[in-house]
């Protein structure tokens, strides 16, 4: 909508600066490229801008037109700040479009539109985040526990050996007995059986072949060796 309508007059000029009374100036001969406009403080009928200009902001668009042909027309956005320079008000701008041309005092129509509240691309949705399931895999399937059976052999019982060679057995002596089978073997976990008897007298058999040794390692008795003629 449109919120302000000014009449002005072209200055050919391009400098920055005040264009004089009721003008309006580009600050670049070739208007695509101008960066800045500086209007008069005062519009073409005498009326004093400065309650209306100081009101326009960041992103409004200024329209610029011929009045008596409006096919000769610039659109410009406003970039920035609007700087009050005493006699005029620099506004810098961003050129949207041309068409046609403006020639030195040619009489001009300002058209003031507020800022646009919808750009021309939507505003880009922000993805949710993905939530990670953190729960482990499942175990591999173990396999089935077997219990492994082992065959006895059959012991026989030993023969007398005489001279290196086995003796016969005697005549009245029975015929030897093969040694009965062993049972077989069980796969249990003796660890968590208690200890028998018979353990606990082989381990104090062993403690003391300890203490024997640990007495002949401090034992500094010297022993010699005396070779005799026989």
């Amino acid at each position: 909508m449109t919120v302000s309508l000014i009449r002005l007059a072209f200055d050919s000029g391009w400098s920055h600066g005040d264009p004089g009374d009721g003008r309006l100036r580009f600050d670049s001969p070739h208007i695509a490229k101008a960066s800045c406009i500086c209007i008069n403080a005062r519009c073409a009928q005498e009326t004093l801008l400065d309650q209306l200009v100081p009101t326009w902001g960041i992103g409004d668009v200024l329209a610029i037109e011929r009045a008596t042909m409006d096919r000769n027309r610039t659109v410009a956005w406003i970039i920035g700040p609007i700087t009050h320079g005493g006699s005029y008000f620099r506004i810098p701008v961003k050129v949207r479009s041309v068409s046609g041309s403006f020639a030195a005092h040619d009489e001009l129509v300002l058209h003031h539109h507020l800022s646009e509240t919808e750009t021309d691309t939507p505003p880009q949705q922000v993805a949710s985040p993905i939530a990670f399931k953190t729960t482990p895999p499942p175990l591999p399937p173990t396999a089935p526990m077997t219990t492994v059976s082992f065959q006895p052999l059959e012991l026989m019982a030993p023969m007398a050996l005489t001279n290196g060679t086995p003796a016969k057995a005697a005549q009245n002596q029975p015929p030897a007995l093969p040694v009965a089978p062993l049972a077989p073997m069980a796969l249990t976990n003796t660890a968590a059986q208690p200890p028998r008897a018979s353990d606990d007298a082989l381990r104090a058999e062993v403690d003391a072949l300890h203490g024997i040794i640990a007495e002949l390692l401090n034992d500094k008795t010297e022993v010699y060796a005396v070779e005799t003629n026989q």
